[in-house]
């Protein structure tokens, strides 16, 4: 898309540059009601303006004119895009044999197809004069007019020869050396782009390279400012980054959360699976402890209901204290005596 772009843009300045070669711009705008002095060696395009379009309700006459009496002036309709058709035009450009609006009309209308694209129209003498009716006016791109002109004088009236630096056409005309393959008919009979040796001769390989070569020097520029750009805005960035850390500005930049590294997944054991057992109830025999299962056989000793167990308070005969047997035991009829006794 790019290499597309480029080579339009290299053939647009090419375009441009063949004009500049041609000669100047004449504006119609502003010279309106005024006269245009030419010599031999001049030659041009009138435009309305820069750039497209034209005013609405404007009648602007202007005059090309030499001093030289010999001289005559061609006019060749490049384009011409007014408000209209071929039937009926509401914007017009007419060209005058002369000064003013008074002389012979060369051509009249709205639009290049109906009065012929790259059409040349000469003067009979040393004037000629063009018109500008609009009543709506464009302002759109692609509207208006551009004619090209070139001066040229009839060699019958110098003896039959042209002047150093002027070429003969077949027609009899002198036109400007200069004028000589540069695409565009200047003779009225395109003998000056001949490519036949008897008459210009011209090589347009070579003028083709020399558009190349102009178009390919704009590009180079083109890029070469591109290029200064670039560089100075990443310098402008650097500046303002270098401010930043200096004055002890941070700028945060957000992390992205790292990822865990993956886990290995588990390997099977070579060794066959040990099955799970039940979960077994500890053996109280270990601790020397009697099951309660025990107890329950009929040679355990149980205390009747009605015995008093003695409270926690009271005090226990050491392990050593000699038990007297139960026939020592006083009965329950006998009397206490007291301590003091």
């Amino acid at each position: 898309m790019s290499s597309l772009f480029l080579c339009a843009l290299v053939i647009v300045l090419a375009s441009q540059g063949c004009q500049a070669a041609k000669g100047s711009f004449l504006y119609m705008y502003n010279m309106c009601g005024q006269t245009k002095n030419v010599g031999m060696k001049d030659s041009g395009i009138i435009k309305w303006r820069i750039g497209d379009g034209y005013q609405s309700n404007y009648d602007c006459i202007m005059t090309l004119a030499s001093a030289d009496p010999r001289l005559r002036i061609n006019l060749r309709i490049d384009k011409i895009d007014l408000r209209g058709s071929s039937l009926a035009c509401m914007d017009t450009l007419t060209a005058y044999d002369g000064r003013g609006a008074t002389g012979r009309s060369l051509f009249t209308g709205c639009d290049d197809d109906y009065l012929g694209r790259n059409m040349v129209y000469s003067s009979s003498g040393n004037a000629v004069s063009l018109r500008l009716s609009s009543t709506l006016g464009f302002g759109n791109v692609g509207d208006g007019f551009r004619i090209a002109y070139n001066t040229f004088y009839d060699a019958s009236v110098s003896g039959g020869r042209c002047q150093p630096g002027e070429f003969r056409c077949t027609n009899n005309r002198c036109i400007d050396q200069a004028l000589k393959c540069d695409i565009d008919d200047d003779c009225g009979d395109r003998s000056d782009e001949s490519e036949n040796k008897a008459e210009a001769g011209c090589d347009f390989t070579k003028v083709f390279k020399g558009i190349m070569k102009i178009g390919m020097t704009a590009l180079i520029i083109i890029i070469v400012v591109v290029v200064l750009v670039c560089l100075c805005c990443c310098g402008a960035i650097y500046l303002v980054c270098k401010r930043r850390n200096d004055s002890g500005q941070t700028v945060t930049i957000p992390m992205q959360p790292a990822e865990p590294p993956p886990q290995p997944s588990p390997q099977p054991s070579p060794y066959p699976a040990k099955p799970e057992q039940p979960d077994q109830p500890y053996p109280l025999s270990s601790l020397g402890v009697t099951p309660l299962s025990s107890l329950d056989t009929p040679t355990a000793a149980w205390l009747p209901p009605s015995a008093t167990w003695i409270p926690p308070s009271t005090a226990w005969l050491p392990a050593s204290t000699a038990w007297l047997p139960p026939s020592a035991w006083l009965p329950p009829s006998a009397t206490w005596l007291p301590p003091s006794g």
